[in-house]
């Protein structure tokens, strides 16, 4: 199938955990996509889970075999019902389950358009901001962040491959 030949295009790398912001104030196409990403980057990374964050975050696991239209109505059964995000409890639920052996190498990659929750207790992991919809991220103070946030911008299949690339430099902080 042409999802799996996209798999297959990409080289698999260490478990990388996407979080979906599910809040009514994002554009339907900008969710729809952020949920693309999600799937490709779970399955892809191998951590085969999603973090959607609502008013109670749920998470959701994929199975490396499942079809991409499974997976889609999985995500659906639950991503149809969008309301004001709670970032403090979905990122409560990300720090109960990091073990301290795997903090220095877990990469969190958040889908959202309002990047103005705190990441303290993550100083350890790689956290990848990602402005899905273009839109300004006045409440993002870049002076704030440690050297392991970064921020991407914009929904470029560009940025996906340097995204999965062995070369990907993320010493600057923002890209797109």
């Amino acid at each position: 199938t042409k999802w799996k030949k996209l798999l297959h295009s990409f080289l698999p790398c260490k478990p990388i955990i996407p979080v979906v912001d599910m809040s009514v104030h994002i554009s339907d196409a900008d969710f729809f996509h952020s949920i693309g990403l999600a799937i490709l980057i779970a399955s892809v990374s191998t951590s085969y889970r999603i973090l959607f964050v609502s008013n109670i975050p749920i998470w959701i696991d994929i199975g490396p075999k499942e079809s991409f239209c499974s997976i889609v109505c999985k995500i659906w059964s639950f991503a149809q019902y969008r309301s004001k995000s709670n970032f403090d409890c979905a990122l409560s639920l990300l720090r109960e389950g990091i073990t301290h052996s795997e903090e220095s190498s877990c990469v969190f990659v958040i889908f959202s358009h309002d990047f103005s929750f705190d990441l303290s207790g993550f100083e350890s992991c790689r956290v990848i901001l990602w402005n899905i919809g273009f839109s300004s991220s006045d409440c993002l103070d870049l002076s704030l962040l440690n050297p392991n946030v970064f921020l991407f911008s914009g929904c470029s299949p560009a940025l996906l491959s340097f995204f999965f690339s062995d070369n990907a430099d993320f010493s600057n902080g923002t890209y797109g």
